[in-house]
């Protein structure tokens, strides 16, 4: 009888922006929403107050938090690796209630109607597949989508 066997592979997560402008865009929307509305509280995990958020801050901030659920984080590359399927899973999962964030939502309508935020890479240590994009399922209307 064959012994059964299993080969774990492990994997990371890439970030590409799809542009400065469109990041400065969407900080400036963060620190600029007006503080009335319920839906502008920023997210426990945006470690600095509206008004003195920066593309550097959130951008950490951001791996950061997700980097919670993962392997580690390389905050030179901005790599959150190695991380088992699970972990990967995990990372993905909390993508999605990042981009359904009301205060999120309320950024990203700031912006222009074709601008996205981020593309996301999954990189496997597997010379033979290398690196993929991760190809996010949009949220469901009115949401937009952040990340892709």
């Amino acid at each position: 009888m064959n012994e059964l066997r299993v080969e774990s592979v492990l994997s990371g997560f890439q970030f590409i922006w799809q542009s400065p402008e469109t990041l400065k865009q969407f900080v400036d929307a963060a620190n600029n929403l007006s503080p009335e509305s319920k839906d502008t509280k920023p997210p426990s995990w945006i470690s600095q107050p509206r008004g003195s958020i920066t593309e550097v801050t959130f951008v950490n901030d951001l791996l950061k938090y997700l980097a919670e659920l993962g392997g580690g984080f390389y905050e030179d590359t901005k790599l959150i690796m190695p991380n088992t399927s699970t972990q990967a899973y995990n990372i993905c999962r909390r993508l999605g209630h990042i981009e359904m964030d009301p205060f999120m939502q309320a950024c990203v309508a700031e912006l222009p109607d074709d601008a996205h935020f981020a593309s996301v890479m999954r990189l496997f240590e597997d010379p033979g597949i290398n690196a993929c994009p991760v190809y996010f399922v949009a949220p469901p209307p009115p949401f937009r989508q952040l990340f892709f």
